[in-house]
């Protein structure tokens, strides 16, 4: 028996750990290693929908077949982002995606597979849309006090919401009701006047004795600037209200816990699990700096530096996530420059 393989042990790593294009991840952790999804992306054999890699350690990645190789019927349109990929039953998975509607803005549409890294079938008519990008970044998540099953998603400068799905995750538990504001974002403020990627996580606090969900958002604009980072609110109610900045309680004039440096610009949309040891690590893209032709030259025309931030390679990096007085923070606020002590 191979040793190195059945009994866990800790390698290093350096950022980044997947050079492809790779923006938006989700995520999901299985017995055999970790699943990664993006949105659309160029691959050898041509554009994939739904771009998909495997990973036995959270650093070793390679690439899989389309995740989604069959568009929607009602997106034809090649814009397709976000994944999300949850595990429902043995051999039953959900996938959660937003494209382009014919006719219309940006909408949340679900596939159906038996194996993880799939092929996904799209199942029925998109779950919501509208117009613009108000509907976009779907992420499914489970309360692990109650097992219901809920969808976070928005962006569009309006609120992150949420809703609670059916059990076997193929709709709203009650399409008429409306969804609830989550967190809403300030416009007097430039770090918060946009909230996209959310995802939510809990921990037991063992200082304070109480369990936290912790809701992870990216923003404020991706390709505005390089102030396009991850921020943090967390509830002691659940996940469906209650939620408070690290701003707002600590005083501090925003609540980025990862952001830009000398080497990896706008880091966000990040996606979080956990490695054999328990520890948890955030996955995030964000763009090479070295990508980015002529950045000082460009980045005063805010059309000019959108338009390359836009279609510039984003890049997978990898950091543990720590926590201190109950909130989470990643060592240096920063993605990893040097190499260091990877997952277990």
């Amino acid at each position: 028996m191979d040793s190195t393989r059945s009994t866990p042990h800790r390698i290093s790593y350096r950022n980044p750990v997947y050079l492809r294009d790779f923006a938006d991840i989700g995520l999901l952790r299985r017995p055999e290693g970790y699943y990664a999804y993006a949105s659309q992306g160029n691959a050898p054999e041509g554009m994939q929908n739904i771009q998909c890699a495997f990973s036995r350690d959270l650093v070793h990645w390679q690439p899989r077949s389309d995740a989604l190789p069959v568009k929607a019927s009602w997106a034809p349109e090649q814009e397709y982002w976000a994944p999300d990929v949850v595990e429902l039953a043995d051999n039953d998975y959900r996938m959660f995606f937003n494209a382009q509607v014919s006719g219309s803005g940006q909408g949340i549409g679900i596939a159906r597979a038996t194996t993880a890294d799939g092929p996904f079938t799209v199942i029925g008519a998109p779950l919501i849309y509208g117009e613009r990008y108000r509907h976009i970044d779907p992420k499914a998540f489970q309360n692990p006090l109650d097992q219901r099953w809920y969808l976070l998603w928005g962006s569009c400068y309006e609120p992150i919401l949420i809703k609670e799905l059916r059990p076997d995750l193929l709709g709203f538990l009650d399409p008429a009701s409306s969804p609830i504001d989550l967190l809403k974002p300030n416009p007097h403020n430039i770090t918060t006047t946009l909230y996209e990627a959310a995802w939510i996580t809990t921990r037991f606090d063992p200082e304070h004795k109480r369990q936290y969900f912790y809701l992870y958002t990216s923003g404020p604009d991706a390709f505005g600037d390089e102030g396009y980072s991850v921020h943090i609110a967390r509830s002691t109610v659940g996940p469906t209200e209650g939620f408070v900045t690290l701003a707002a309680v600590t005083g501090r004039e925003d609540s980025a816990i990862y952001r830009s440096n000398a080497t990896f610009v706008n880091p966000g949309a990040s996606a979080i699990t956990v490695d054999a040891s328990g520890q948890e690590w955030m996955l995030c893209h964000a763009t090479l700096r070295a990508d980015i032709p002529d950045y000082e030259q460009v980045r005063r025309p805010k059309d000019t530096l959108w338009q390359i931030l836009r279609y510039t390679r984003r890049v997978m990096v990898l950091d543990p996530i720590f926590y201190q007085n109950g909130w989470p923070y990643i060592p240096g606020g920063t993605p990893s420059l040097s190499r260091r002590n990877g997952p277990m």
